[in-house]
């Protein structure tokens, strides 16, 4: 589990500064991170998974939840916890357990947890045993509707029953206005971060393109095939091709890889997946274009690649948008949010940086 080292002066002059600006500004909610800080709360707890004493993440901490940021810091929006189905979570805390410290240090939302039935049911079975106290749930009710209120999603006077609430919610979440917000929203964050391979695709109906990858990568395939049914998907758990699959690869007029990141070791050169990237970049005849399904850093460890477009989501609208761009239904029009660096130290790509057709 991260650490944050340091004492609680240097935490308010750097780490915690910019999100005091942020309270003092009103902003509206906060999320938690699954981080320690020692120096502020050096409470311990038994993980499930190792039996070993570890320290408790900020997520779980009233020292920090409450008395830091509530107390000290004067905040009163929305605290939500980030995921509580990550390992730093999930592997050392059971769902309800850990949703019931969440709760107790003052978190107003729990976030995804694992298994929200019973999570659900264990947080009130805690509140009716008097473990968390019904004011500390009408205090979190009262700061996540003030909320709503404030932007609009709920209005003070509303006459509506609540049958008719939720049929209108239907009705409304997912429409087809909202999927046309959406296809536009996908298509203009797609940044195409370099193109050595000539793209557009223009390809002939006998040329074929292979796709590579693993995680989503038949969503991809799927969309790529939609405007080129002559596509052939491989998709590799191990990242160890096969020889027919690299025949294929060797034999194709376009390849298309797509690769799925969260963390750094896994846009590490080393990592089997980026290995097999390489492989296949050393391999091809043809241009191999890269596409980063969820992390725009992927190219750090492929720089050789012909072409990188980066989609920065997996849902369908992503995968849609980033096949269109590949095929010059629109021009890309995206920029990179982030600096990408090398692995010497120096810069791949600026902030701001986007190639168009």
């Amino acid at each position: 589990m991260p650490e944050v080292p340091h004492d609680k002066e240097r935490l308010k002059e750097v780490e915690l500064y910019p999100f005091q600006k942020g309270m003092e500004a009103g902003v509206d909610a906060i999320m938690t991170a699954h981080v320690t800080f020692p120096k502020i709360d050096g409470t311990k707890a038994v993980s499930q998974k190792t039996g070993e004493e570890i320290a408790i993440p900020a997520t779980l901490s009233y020292k920090v939840l409450t008395e830091l940021m509530r107390e000290e810091m004067g905040y009163e929006g929305v605290i939500t916890t980030d995921a509580m189905n990550m390992k730093a979570i999930a592997d050392h805390f059971g769902p309800v357990d850990a949703a019931i410290r969440a709760v107790k240090a003052g978190t107003d939302i729990v976030l995804m947890p694992v298994g929200l039935e019973e999570v659900a049911s264990g947080l009130l079975e805690a509140v009716k045993s008097g473990e968390i106290s019904e004011e500390r749930v009408e205090a979190s009710v009262r700061r996540i509707l003030t909320l709503k209120v404030k932007r609009g999603v709920i209005k003070e006077e509303n006459p509506l029953s609540v049958e008719d609430k939720i049929a209108n919610a239907v009705k409304v979440v997912g429409s087809a206005e909202h999927k046309q917000i959406e296809k536009e929203a996908a298509e203009k964050s797609i940044t195409m971060v370099k193109n050595d391979a000539g793209l557009p695709l223009k390809l002939k109906s006998n040329e074929k393109i292979v796709v590579v990858g693993n995680t989503f990568i038949s969503s991809l395939g799927d969309a790529i095939k939609k405007r080129h049914e002559n596509t052939t998907v491989i998709s590799s758990s191990s990242y160890k091709l096969t020889e027919a699959q690299l025949e294929l690869i060797k034999n194709a007029s376009a390849v298309v890889v797509g690769t799925y990141t969260f963390n750094v070791s896994g846009r590490s050169p080393s990592s089997a997946q980026m290995a097999m990237v390489n492989q296949i970049i050393e391999l091809a005849d043809t241009p191999v274009i890269g596409v980063g399904i969820r992390n725009p850093y992927d190219i750090m460890a492929y720089p050789e690649i012909d072409a990188y477009l980066t989609q920065y989501g997996f849902r369908p609208a992503s995968f849609e948008a980033a096949a269109g761009a590949l095929f010059g239904e629109f021009a890309p029009t995206g920029k990179l949010p982030i600096t990408i660096p090398d692995y010497n130290g120096g810069v791949l790509y600026e902030f701001g940086h986007g190639l168009t057709y």
